[in-house]
């Protein structure tokens, strides 16, 4: 079984510099965020990237995010799927989900010792809380 819960995304546009990313965490950071997911990847140009993070939470967080650019993504609906790591899981995500008619917008998964974390995007909240029912029942 699986620990299956929506999550906000948040995102920027980086400028492509050296301290660029740099600079946004820190001001995260004093905020007290203790993100738990950090992609961050050069653009279509050379001049900017794009930044997601999550979570940002209560009043302070979101104003020094909403300060530094960050929004909300609202075209970006946002599972954090957690557990045991064993061989195969995420296939057995990807296929529960693909069983259901789901498509997967973002798939991004992390483990550290014996516990995963997997983050699943999905353009829709319909189909985020479908995937979220799908998720929380055996696979």
């Amino acid at each position: 079984m699986f620990e299956v819960r929506p999550v906000d995304t948040w995102t920027a546009v980086v400028e492509n510099r050296v301290g660029g990313l740099r600079d946004l965490l820190a001001q995260l950071a004093q905020a007290g965020a203790n993100l738990e997911v950090i992609v961050s990847r050069r653009g279509h140009d050379a001049k900017h990237g794009v930044l997601f993070v999550a979570p940002i939470v209560g009043d302070a967080q979101v104003a020094v995010a909403e300060r530094i650019g960050l929004r909300r993504a609202s075209s970006l609906h946002t599972l954090r799927v957690s557990g045991l790591d064993e061989p195969g899981v995420a296939y057995l995500l990807a296929h529960a989900l693909a069983q259901e008619g789901l498509n997967v917008r973002g798939f991004s998964a992390a483990t550290l010792g014996p516990r995963m974390v997997i983050y699943i995007a999905f353009d829709s909240a319909e189909d985020a809380a479908r995937a979220m029912t799908r998720l929380r029942s055996p696979l």
